[in-house]
């Protein structure tokens, strides 16, 4: 996915899009190596990496709501946003998956890819639309 097109590009960029991009780069930055080595996992590691997820998760999409995008950040809020859904999409597909007796896969095989590129896209956005 490419960035978008903007005539605004990093026309505005406000203390608060200072921090959504620290905020999506650090969690972007935590993400995506967990989610590239998924498919390769022992299933019965994966239980100890996705019990403590959902917290993770909520905590990484509420510590945007205190701030406001502006034309610099809202494409990467939203790409972050999706990216964090999908992983919790993989972690609650995987729980299921064992409560109902952990038999085929745990997740979609194409899920972590989905949801890495997700926070790719992200990334690219706030290196495209904000300063750094």
């Amino acid at each position: 996915m490419s960035p978008t097109a903007s005539p605004l590009a990093a026309a505005v960029f406000t203390a608060d899009d200072k921090e959504i991009a620290r905020l999506i780069s650090t969690g972007a930055d935590a993400a995506i190596p967990q989610l590239m080595v998924l498919n390769k996992s022992d299933p019965s590691k994966l239980e100890e990496i996705f019990l403590p997820l959902g917290v993770w998760i909520a905590n990484q999409k509420g510590g945007l709501k205190p701030y406001s995008a502006s034309s610099c950040t809202s494409a990467a809020v939203a790409l972050f946003i999706e990216g964090m859904d999908r992983y919790d999409a993989i972690r609650k597909k995987f729980l299921a998956w064992r409560d109902w007796g952990a038999q085929g896969n745990a997740f979609p095989p194409g899920a972590p890819r989905e949801a890495h590129e997700s926070f790719s896209a992200a990334l690219a956005e706030l290196e495209a639309h904000c300063p750094a």
